[in-house]
C-alpha cells in the first residue's frame, strides 16, 4: 500500500488497518475483529447515506483502497503458503519405516567421541534412525526412542525426519549401522549419533570452503556439503584433513 499511496499513506493507514483486523482467515473462516469482538465488522462508511458528492467520492476511495488492502494480504498468504509448501517434503512416512531425525532444534552436548564439543560447535544434522511406531496423522510420526532420550516428546512433524536408506536386496539381512554416542543436555545419558567418517570433495562456494562430508555409519547417498569453519571443532579433523590430501594426491598421480 505505501508503494501504490507514498504522498497520502499517513491518510490511508486506518483504513488498511481495518482492512487487516477484517480480512477473514483462511485457516479459522473468521477475521482477527471477529474472533476478539466475536462480531461482524460492519464498514464505517456507506455510499446510501452520503449526501454531496465529497462524501461519496471519499467512501467509494475508502472502499477501493480496503479492497486493494486485502487483495493484497491474500495474495501475500498465498505467497506464503507456496513457499511453504516448496520446502515440505514429498516422501510419505508410514508405521514401520526407519527415519533419522533432524538436530537442529535437540539439545545437544557434543558429537565427537572421545571429546566435549560444546553445544553450540558442530553437530551431524540428523540422528538415528529411529522406527515409526505410530502415525499421528499424514504430517505427525510417533518415533520409538530409546531410554535416554525419554525426556523428548516421541511426536514430530514429517518435516523434521528423513527415511532411511535401505541395504540393497542382496544385504537385506544386514544390520542397521551402528553409530558413535554422544550426550543429550541435560543430563549424562548416552545416545546415538553420527560423526564424520571422511571428507569426500572440496570446492569454494561465497567465498568459503565447503567438504563433501561422508557420515560415519550413513550410505554415501547420505553426504552433504558443510562449511570448513563449521567442521573443524570436532576432534579429529587433522586426521580427516590428512586422509582427504593423502586420497587428492592419489587421484592425481592416477590421471598422470
Amino acid at each position: 500500500m505505501v508503494s501504490l499511496h507514498g504522498t497520502d499513506w499517513v491518510d490511508v493507514l486506518g483504513t488498511v488497518e481495518f482492512a487487516h483486523s477484517t480480512l477473514v482467515s483462511s485457516s479459522t473462516k473468521m477475521s482477527p475483529f471477529e474472533i476478539d469482538t466475536g462480531r461482524v465488522a460492519r464498514s464505517p462508511i456507506g455510499a446510501a447515506t452520503t449526501r454531496n458528492d465529497y462524501a461519496k467520492n471519499f467512501a467509494e476511495d475508502r472502499r477501493r483502497i480496503v479492497a486493494q488492502a486485502q487483495q493484497n494480504l491474500a495474495d501475500a498468504q498465498a505467497r506464503q503458503r507456496a513457499q511453504y509448501n516448496k520446502k515440505r517434503a514429498n516422501t510419505v512416512f508410514t508405521k514401520g519405516d526407519f527415519v533419522y531425525l533432524a538436530t537442529k532444534n535437540l539439545p545437544l552436548a557434543h558429537a565427537a567421541t572421545g571429546t566435549s564439543i560444546e553445544k553450540d560447535k558442530f553437530a551431524p544434522k540428523f540422528v538415528g534412525p529411529f522406527k515409526i511406531i505410530k502415525m499421528i496423522n499424514p504430517n505427525v510420526a510417533q518415533l520409538s526412542l530409546p531410554r535416554s532420550m525419554s525426556r523428548l516428546h516421541d511426536t514430530f512433524n514429517v518435516d523434521v525426519l528423513r527415511h532411511h536408506v535401505e541395504s540393497p536386496a542382496r544385504f537385506v539381512d544386514r544390520p542397521l549401522p551402528k553409530v558413535s554416542t554422544v550426550d543429550f543436555l541435560p543430563g549424562d545419558a548416552n545416545e546415538d549419533m553420527h560423526v564424520i567418517e571422511a571428507l569426500v570433495r572440496k570446492r569454494q562456494r561465497n567465498r568459503n570452503t565447503e567438504y563433501l562430508v561422508k557420515w560415519q555409519g550413513l550410505d554415501s547417498s547420505e553426504n552433504t556439503w558443510e562449511r570448513e569453519k563449521d567442521i573443524h571443532h570436532v576432534w579429529h579433523w587433522s586426521s580427516l584433513l590428512r586422509s582427504f590430501r593423502d586420497s587428492q594426491s592419489k587421484n592425481r598421480r592416477g590421471r598422470m
